[in-house]
């Protein structure tokens, strides 16, 4: 903690991501702070800083499952984001500290669905999915889902309702 002006600010010199057990399978959680770069001049978040917040947690939670996307230049199939959305549900201003939740929502034969959502101060923020669609890095055309995902889900690690 650091005062600023007399008044205590939280510090957190970086995110801090963990996973924890929702009802429906694994949850995965980052810890971070609204920094400059992530707002507007009202110094309320700028949209695009909600990508890297999901993304983050959506990350944490693949290598939580033991999977590591491929590079598309790479060999084999990878996946990659057909469509993302969220609704901002209250205001994050620079300086609030937060949670970055993702989990598995639904999953297709070639695609999963993350559900995510930014909870600061007790109150859902943001909410919303991204859709993972697995494609084969030589032809870009959809193709089965990763056997490290399919055996998580195997494995009873699914969410097919939202937290």
């Amino acid at each position: 903690m650091t005062a600023v002006g007399g008044e205590v600010v939280a510090e957190l010199p970086h995110p801090v991501a963990f996973v924890r057990e929702g009802t429906q399978g694994p949850v995965a959680v980052v810890r971070n702070e609204v920094r400059i770069y992530d707002t507007d001049a009202s110094t309320l978040i700028f949209y695009g800083a909600t990508t890297r917040f999901f993304h983050d947690a959506q990350m944490t939670l693949f290598r939580y499952l033991g999977y590591r996307p491929a590079m598309l230049d790479g060999e084999g199939s990878s996946t990659v984001v057909r469509a993302s959305s969220f609704e901002l549900r209250a205001p994050l201003r620079m300086g609030d500290v937060f949670d970055s939740e993702a989990w598995v929502a639904q999953r297709g034969r070639t695609s999963i669905v993350c559900g995510h959502r930014v909870i600061s101060q007790g109150r859902v923020c943001l909410f919303g999915t991204t859709s993972f669609v697995n494609v084969d890095l030589r032809t870009m055309v959809p193709a089965p889902l990763p056997p490290v995902l399919e055996a998580a889900v195997a494995q009873g690690l699914e969410a097919f309702q939202t937290c």
